[in-house]
This record gives C-alpha cells, structure tokens and sequence, in this order.
C-alpha cells in the first residue's frame, strides 16, 4: 500500500499550541480536531485542557494513551473514534508513539481499514 502525503508546508516555532493549533486548523481549512495524547500529559499538566479550551467546539474528541510501540489494535481503535465523531484532523500531543500512530490512523482510515488484521494487510 501506499500513502501520499502533503509536503510540509509551514513549521511554526515560538508559539504555544494553544495558539498554533488552531492558527493551523484555520490555514488548512480544517474544523474538526481529533487530539491524540499521552496519559501523562493529561494527568500532570494542563497542556491537553488548555489546548482543548484554545480549540472550544473544534475539538471534537480526544485519544488518551497509545501504548508503546503502537500496537495495530490500539491503531484502529483511535481511528473508529476519528470516524465517529467525523475528525478532520488529528492532532498529537505527546511522544513518538502518538506520531508513529497518527499516521497509522491516517492509513487505517484512507483505507478503510476497521480492524487489526486488515491494517496489517496494508504492508
């Protein structure tokens, strides 16, 4: 399988997220945030809730805790959730695995794929 990807068009450096997300959101055209973020930035900072707040009603869900390595299963779980609250974009707020697994949602959901196995069929 393969994926195509945009280039990156622009890497905002100096402002807090909660400015830049939704200045990114607005540049892309983009209405309907899916945040995707570690447990324990939810848990010992405010960073999640102050983004949640910048963003008000575009964010529309919010993925806690991708385990390590990214299994598949964990994958499509958050990629169901992008479909059911209709995600335009996925935000990640954390480590490498949240990264690693965005871009698994990206797959999973460009094709169509709702369960581990079919994931992995991507290769």
């Amino acid at each position: 399988a393969t994926l195509e990807t945009q280039k990156v068009e622009a890497v905002m450096i100096g402002s807090p997220a909660t400015e830049a997300i939704p200045k990114a959101m607005a540049r892309l055209g983009r209405k309907r945030a899916l945040l995707m973020v570690s447990k324990s930035l939810r848990k010992d900072t405010q960073v999640v809730s102050k983004v949640q707040e910048s963003l008000g009603a575009m964010c529309v869900g919010c993925y806690e805790g991708m385990p390590a390595h990214t299994p598949r299963e964990a994958v499509i779980e958050a990629a169901e959730m992008a479909r059911s609250c209709s995600a335009d974009v996925l935000v990640t707020i954390g480590g490498g695995s949240l990264t690693d697994a965005a871009k698994g949602v990206q797959i999973a959901l460009a094709y169509g794929a709702r369960d581990a196995e079919a994931l992995g069929q991507l290769r």
